[in-house]
């Protein structure tokens, strides 16, 4: 009889056996290849699996989940101490060793981490003989690189007690490896392999070295924070932020609710697998409270970026240990399977062969297909190729294409054949801070805009920026990018007027991430929505509504980074203007900033000015006349100053100013006058 392969993880398990000379996941009872690792007790039963944890949030203190993380350990150890903090299941110290503490009615037991592994691994072998039809032994179990002596010790007697006869333990890169080997191509010769682990609970990168069909692990590097259920609870947070927005109710510090949520968000995780957003329902989830919400791709994506910056930090280090680059590896195997977080099926396929290649495919439900090839080598090479293609009442043509070798070329070509829309966007970056770009847009829809934009940015952090846009058919084109400054910040502002409709763009990227997204319905309705999201220890938020007639503008901004600033703006079209700033700026000092403004002229500033200043003016006279200051003065100085006049004319000014200290002024001027355009810019130095 052949031996098993078994899989012991922290949040789930599974068994392998062999098939035609080939290794075969076994599916479990309930049809999935993967069964957690959970362990519930309820009277005198045990219950093991899909049924243990769907269980878990009716009987939480009596279910064990992520015993691995305590298994052979000490009560004093700080993995156990950490696992104490986590689980629902108290767990108590008997003869320096964890146990928890099931309580049933009045009846109290306290169950050993190898009794709880023990059932887990009497459930794999149940799987294996179900799929074999025979009684299964011999096994072969993985353990972490990590894995201390006793660890291993206590998992091997935790399966012969299962009923296992355990032939041997192997290290999961290991494991991983010669699976690889089996159904690609052979590994032969003195290499590098990089293996990349993403589990339930943590994330493992390793470095082997391959020699003659021998492996040895040169360094390895586990990080618990990062898995699988850390997206899962960067998307429970954000709806019980949600709820509490909704119902004013904070559930984050009610266990159950809790729970339930996190279960909820499992379920909408795995729903955005196949469409482009899904909805949460949560049956009574606080006071008796039902709460639905829909989370889109997007908003998932921007949840979790700080998770995927996390995830690549262990591959550096990795290679530092083991004083490698990443010129070095020769290969790299995956082990891990992502469902969709960019359309309806994804696939990722990773090989290092002195490069990274990365073929994502996603099959969307309505005809979109997405195919990304990313080939990276360590700060030397980086070439990306997208190719996009959308068919639902028009094609989208997408490829962006991209080479650093001390130099960046980037190339964007976008082609949307639905009322004709052709963008071009080509950037060079060389190094020695010189950057070139040339943006052309056509859009034929009843109006012609054509529009080049180039950009020079030299290091140091100076930007010159020379714009031109031309609209045909009454349209009106206005297109500021603006602010490179020691090439951490990168702000563009896009402005379209189009005879009767308003749409407004802005994107900015601060230091790493920021995105904003706008929607604007022509001539009807204007809905504006601007949700950025900034990650660099910097968060803020800005959410606004333009309707038709009425136009409500709600703006709230978090500022983290030795800043708080909170701002709050309501106005109704010709009817109340009520402005309600209030920004607090904390940098060795304190500015405070409280601004009132009603219809009719009431203006209230306060400013405290310790170390730098910002200070905001807005009067509004009748919704005739709004003029707004802002001016920020930390060694050098940024004036912008906005005018817009109505009276039976339309008469707008944008006067910017530039103040660098070393004597640069750049003033730039703007007016645009009914039937008439008048733009003029000036640089003097």
């Amino acid at each position: 009889m052949a031996a098993i392969g078994v899989h012991f993880g922290y949040t789930s398990a599974c068994v392998a056996v062999l098939k035609d000379g080939c290794a075969d996941v076994v599916a479990n009872d309930a049809g999935d290849r993967v069964t957690p690792a959970v362990v519930a007790y309820r009277d005198t039963e045990q219950i093991v699996g899909i049924a243990a944890k769907q269980g878990r949030v009716r009987n939480a203190t009596n279910t064990v989940v992520k015993v691995k993380q305590v298994l052979g350990r000490s009560f004093t150890d700080p993995h156990t101490q950490s696992h104490k903090l986590q689980s629902k299941c108290p767990v108590v110290c008997r003869e320096d060793q964890p146990f928890y503490q099931i309580t049933s009615g009045e009846q109290t037991q306290f169950v050993s981490p190898k009794n709880v592994t023990k059932l887990i691994l009497e459930k794999m072998k149940e799987t294996a003989q179900s799929a074999l039809g025979t009684d299964v032994c011999d096994a072969v179990i993985t353990v972490p690189f990590e894995f201390e002596e006793a660890q291993k010790q206590a998992l091997r007697e935790a399966a012969e007690a299962a009923g296992f006869t355990v032939l041997r333990m192997i290290h999961e890169p290991a494991a991983a490896l010669m699976a690889y080997s089996m159904e690609q191509e052979k590994i032969c010769g003195n290499s590098h392999v990089l293996v990349y682990k993403l589990g339930g609970a943590s994330l493992s990168v390793s470095v082997l070295q391959v020699n003659g069909g021998m492996f040895r692990v040169l360094s390895s590097n586990t990080d618990h924070s990062v898995g699988g259920e850390s997206f899962t609870e960067a998307l429970a947070h954000f709806l019980s932020s949600e709820f509490k927005r909704s119902f004013r109710q904070d559930v984050t510090s009610n266990p159950r609710a809790m729970l339930k949520l996190m279960t909820g968000a499992e379920m909408t995780k795995h729903s955005l697998s196949s469409v482009g957003s899904a909805n949460c329902f949560v049956d009574s989830l606080h006071d008796g409270i039902d709460f639905e919400c829909n989370v889109s791709r997007a908003r998932f994506e921007l949840l979790c970026s700080a998770l995927f910056n996390r995830s690549i930090q262990p591959i550096r280090r990795v290679l530092e240990e083991c004083s490698l680059s990443a010129r070095s590896i020769d290969k790299v195997v995956c082990v891990c399977y992502i469902v969709c977080i960019s359309g309806g099926v994804c696939v990722l396929y990773c090989v290092y062969i002195r490069w990274c290649v990365c073929v994502i495919l996603c099959v969307y439900i309505r005809w979109c297909v997405c195919v990304c090839v990313i080939l990276c080598v360590y700060q030397v090479v980086c070439v990306c190729v997208c190719y996009i293609v959308c068919i639902s009442g028009g094609v989208c043509v997408c490829v962006l294409y991209c080479v650093y070798i001390r130099w960046c070329v980037c190339v964007c070509v976008i082609l949307c054949v639905y009322q004709v829309c052709v963008c071009v966007c080509y950037i060079v970056c060389i190094s020695g801070g010189v950057c070139v770009c040339v943006c052309v847009i056509l859009c034929v829809y009843q109006v012609v805009c054509v529009c080049v934009c180039y950009i020079v940015c030299i290091s140091g952090g100076v930007c010159v920026c020379v714009l031109y846009c031309v609209c045909i058919s009454g349209g009106v084109c206005v297109c500021v990018i603006l602010c490179v400054y020691i090439r951490w910040c990168v702000c563009v502002c896009y402005i379209v007027c189009i005879s009767g409709g308003v749409c407004v763009c802005v994107v900015c990227v601060y230091i790493r991430w920021c995105v904003c997204v706008i929607l604007c319905v022509y001539q009807v309705v204007c809905v504006c929505v601007c949700v950025i999201l900034c990650v660099y220890q910097v968060v803020c938020v800005c959410y606004i509504v333009c309707i038709s007639g009425v136009c409500v503008c709600v703006c709230v901004i978090l500022c983290v980074y030795q800043v708080v600033c909170v701002c709050y703006i309501v106005c109704v079209y010709q009817v109340v203007c009520v402005c309600v700033c209030y920004i607090v700026c904390i940098s060795d000092g304190v500015c405070v900033c409280y601004i009132v403004c009603i219809s009719g002229g009431v203006c209230v500033l306060y400013c405290v000015y310790i170390r730098w200043c910002v200070c905001v003016i807005l009067c509004v006279y009748r919704w005739w006349c709004v003029c707004v200051l802002y001016c920020v003065y930390i060694r050098w100085c940024v004036c912008v100053c906005v005018i817009l006049c109505v009276y039976q004319v339309v008469c707008v000014c944008v006067c910017y100013i530039v103040c660098i200290s070393g004597g640069v002024w750049c003033v730039c001027v703007y007016c645009v006058y009914i039937r008439c355009v008048c733009v003029c810019y000036i640089v003097c130095i």
